[in-house]
């Protein structure tokens, strides 16, 4: 890691815990964070930066999450229950930045459940405006892992979960809304039949050619 992806992995962690933090200590923790994270900024660039660089004018682009499928012998599935919604859900969360998807899954285990897992397989890349209930605005992909239970290890909950259990993937209900039965079942597939990953390239796509086509009408207007 460079020295300027170290600074704004630094800011990146003052934005997210000033966004979702409760608690008024860590507010002024993060806060001191984020003003020392600008001063190693100003201190490398040639021109003033008074702010954070995660505001909203950045270029929008779809948010990256990453969910693992962890499966015992009994074939099985690990689902956690979320703290925010008390629904389950498989461990999972947003991408953090410098790290690989991969590394971000592995991660999101190791502090939700206490695993240390090898991420085996991709599973899917799903564009989640097809899927989530209700919709949203936001726009967001998620990559599916898949990873083997392992038989030396116990599952230790960590403070976002409440619960973790195994659920015959068919039967678990409740789920949150940061994965649907459609998904689940699509990336149950690819790991049973060993099937070559699933891809909404095809929807990605579609979306991307309508945007092209609103902007060349847009520019056509202009004329």
């Amino acid at each position: 890691m460079t020295q300027e992806q170290f600074i704004v992995k630094v800011l990146s962690i003052a934005k997210i815990g000033l966004k979702y933090s409760r608690d008024d200590y860590a507010l002024e923790n993060y806060a001191e964070l984020e003003k020392l994270g600008l001063e190693m900024l100003n201190s490398i660039s040639d021109n003033l930066i008074s702010e954070n660089i995660f505001v909203a004018d950045l270029y929008p682009t779809p948010n990256l999450s990453v969910r693992v499928m962890i499966v015992n012998d009994e074939n099985q599935v690990l689902f956690v229950k979320e703290k925010v919604e008390e629904k389950w859900s498989l461990p999972g969360g947003w991408c953090d930045l410098f790290i690989s998807p991969r590394a971000n899954g592995s991660k999101e285990v190791f502090e939700e459940v206490g695993l240390k897992i090898e991420t085996d397989k991709m599973l899917a890349l799903f564009n989640r405006e097809l899927y989530r209930k209700p919709k949203t605005i936001l726009s967001d992909y998620v990559i599916y892992f898949f990873a083997k239970m392992p038989k030396d290890q116990k599952i230790n909950i960590g403070f976002e979960v409440s619960d973790a259990k195994f659920y015959n993937i068919a039967k678990v209900l409740d789920l949150s809304t940061n994965n649907t039965k459609k998904e689940l079942a699509i990336a149950w597939d690819v790991y049973v039949n060993n099937k070559n990953p699933w891809v909404d390239w095809r929807e990605i796509l579609k979306w991307k050619l309508m945007l092209v086509l609103c902007l060349v009408e847009k520019v056509l207007n202009m004329k």
